[in-house]
């Protein structure tokens, strides 16, 4: 079987649905000769954040001078990716070998109606391959919840969750408890946990506070409840003030005669006294049109 075969075959596994529980994955471990039972593992749990916490975790294990495999999931080109020993991928013909010595058992328990999904064969190969390079320490990252997840087969020295939000509410819990407390049971009394501070409520959204929009020219008069009150003040208003200009600056009316005339209730502002002077003719007539 080549590694193209092989990875066909667990990618077929994944029409099978998600079923909480470690039973099937322990029993597939246990007849490949229990490979968890020499390693320690340290596990990760968390709704976000926790790959990027398993993988600063390894890097800081090689850096104390182990040999560190690390599970991660999902992968992004490469079945391989998901394993890694010491930062270097699964090898393919690695993969080959395992499909090939546990499809026969995969198929038989397909056939009672009890078959394995994907998760739960690649996390047995990841294992296997773990005990099979011999590493110091492995790191798990959780795949869904923790209780249930298939990482959980294995006995953690350490855990570790990341935080909790909503996320597969019709497995883990309708609640930011319960996923919480699903996610809380990969810690074991007699080995350390870690976590960061955890908000117990969400805090209020915030208030939008409505801006008062200037007035602009042209807008609607006030109200007879607003203007009494202006009045009362001793305001008139900038549209009432320019009311009372255009009533007192009227146009020039002509008389029977032809000739532009000022109206009674006129009064010349400064520009049209300077253009009026330049508009005198020879017979000194302030109306009067100067020739050409």
């Amino acid at each position: 079987m080549d590694y193209h075969e092989a990875a066909a075959f667990l990618f077929d596994l994944r029409r099978f649905s998600v079923k909480p529980g470690t039973e099937r994955v322990e029993a597939l471990l246990a007849d490949l000769d229990s490979p968890q039972e020499d390693i320690p593992f340290v596990q990760i749990a968390g709704s976000n954040g926790k790959g990027s916490a398993a993988r600063m975790t390894e890097s800081v294990l090689r850096e104390a001078g182990l040999s560190v495999g690390l599970y991660t999931s999902p992968h992004l080109a490469a079945l391989t990716e998901r394993v890694r020993v010491d930062g270097r991928e699964m090898t393919e013909t690695a993969v080959a070998d395992f499909v090939e010595e546990v499809r026969p058992r995969l198929i038989d328990r397909a056939a009672a109606s009890e078959p394995l999904t994907f998760f739960e064969v690649v996390t047995a190969m990841a294992v296997r391959e773990f005990a099979r390079r011999e590493v110091d320490v492995a790191v798990l990252e959780v795949g869904l919840g923790g209780e249930y997840d298939a990482t959980s087969a294995v006995d953690p020295v350490a855990t570790a969750i990341t935080n909790v939000s909503l996320e597969h509410t019709a497995v883990l819990g309708d609640t930011i408890g319960e996923i919480a407390r699903t996610k809380a049971r990969i810690a074991r009394p007699d080995a350390p946990f870690a976590s960061p501070p955890m908000a117990t409520t969400r805090p209020p959204p915030p208030t939008r506070r409505r801006s008062r929009r200037p007035t602009r020219a042209g807008s609607a008069p006030p109200t007879p409840k607003s203007r009494s009150r202006a009045s009362a003040r001793g305001h008139t208003g900038s549209r009432s003030s320019a009311a009372i200009r255009r009533r007192t600056r009227r146009s020039p009316s002509r008389s029977p005669t032809g000739r532009r005339t000022r109206s009674t209730m006129c009064f010349p502002t400064a520009r049209s006294a300077t253009a009026s002077r330049g508009r005198r003719g020879r017979a000194g007539s302030r109306w009067s049109t100067p020739r050409r």
